[in-house]
């Protein structure tokens, strides 16, 4: 456990996720986080960081990151995109070509909310209408800029796939990027209220849902989820969030790692050597799962992970 090194925020900063009038908590938290939107920062060092964040997100061009969208959806791309891991073969197995799409359109919607500008709204709006135009071109929901990603997953919904924990045959963490851009769209969409966002979201769901998670056995998909895939639990929870229908709850459910949740359920510590930013958005998920079903093994998974990270940091 002492060589298992993480970031503390990374676990206790879990999304504040609120429910639909068509979906309850089993179990309502005790304690409700404000809104971004509640709170307006004074002038000090902590205003000085978030405007300095705040001039830098309006200066990434939505051209640039839907550069490798367009190009997998068979449309020309308007600007080349960024460079380094969105672009060159970092590791010896690609690009991690759309994961920054992710992060944008969440860090966008955060900064929408502390601040109301605009501006950022404006450029969500052309974001989402170019990330639109290319969900359409693929016809299906499909929404990847994961290079040659439609093969890969077609490799794997016919069971012809080896996972480690960064690929997927030789495709780098595609499930992953799917999970960071869900978060980013259930993010634009709650926070910005832009409702293209929730569209291109439930088609994505739909699309991996009925495409892969449908077409595959249980043995499949947990080796599936041996390559790092974020929260992907998560990012189901927020589909059944905003649509109400227990069909993604169920697909949540069939998206949770058992050599981590089991082991964790029932107390015991195999947590050494593992990598931990793979691991750690696992279990704010199996608790995410927990609280729209009620099944108690995998908050006893998420809670013995807490345990265990107060153990590790000092003090």
């Amino acid at each position: 456990m002492k060589k298992f090194v993480f970031c503390l925020l990374s676990f206790i900063i879990i999304h504040n996720l609120k429910a639909t009038d068509t979906t309850k908590l089993v179990y309502p938290p005790k304690v409700q986080l404000f809104s971004l939107s509640d709170v307006r920062l004074l002038p000090g060092e902590f205003k000085h960081i978030q405007d300095l964040d705040h001039k830098y997100l309006l200066t990434l061009e939505p051209d640039r990151m839907v550069s490798w969208f367009r190009r997998e959806a068979g449309l020309t791309p308007k600007a080349p995109p960024y460079p380094y891991w969105e672009s060159e073969d970092v590791w010896g197995s690609g690009p991690l070509a759309g994961h920054i799409m992710g992060f944008y359109l969440s860090s966008m919607s955060m900064m929408y909310a502390s601040t109301s500008d605009e501006a950022i709204v404006q450029k969500l709006i052309y974001t989402l209408q170019e990330l639109d135009e290319c969900q359409k071109a693929q016809g299906d929901g499909y929404l990847l800029a994961v290079p040659n990603g439609r093969h890969i997953f077609q490799d794997v919904a016919d069971g012809k796939f080896t996972t480690s924990n960064p690929l997927i045959n030789s495709s780098w963490e595609p499930v992953y990027i799917m999970n960071k851009i869900m978060l980013g769209l259930y993010g634009v969409y709650t926070r910005c209220h832009l409702p293209l966002a929730k569209d291109l979201l439930v088609k994505m769901a739909d699309w991996f849902g009925n495409s892969i998670i449908n077409k595959l056995s249980h043995e499949e998909m947990q080796k599936l989820l041996v390559c790092e895939h974020g929260s992907i639990n998560e990012s189901y929870i927020t589909v059944y969030m905003v649509t109400g229908d227990k069909k993604y709850l169920q697909w949540a459910r069939q998206l949770n790692d058992e050599d981590m949740w089991v082991p964790a359920s029932q107390g015991k510590d195999i947590l050494e050597g593992w990598h931990a930013n793979t691991q750690i958005p696992k279990f704010t998920g199996f608790e995410n799962v927990y609280d729209y079903t009620g099944e108690k093994k995998y908050t006893d998974a998420a809670h013995f992970f807490g345990r265990q990270l107060s153990l590790t940091i000092p003090g």
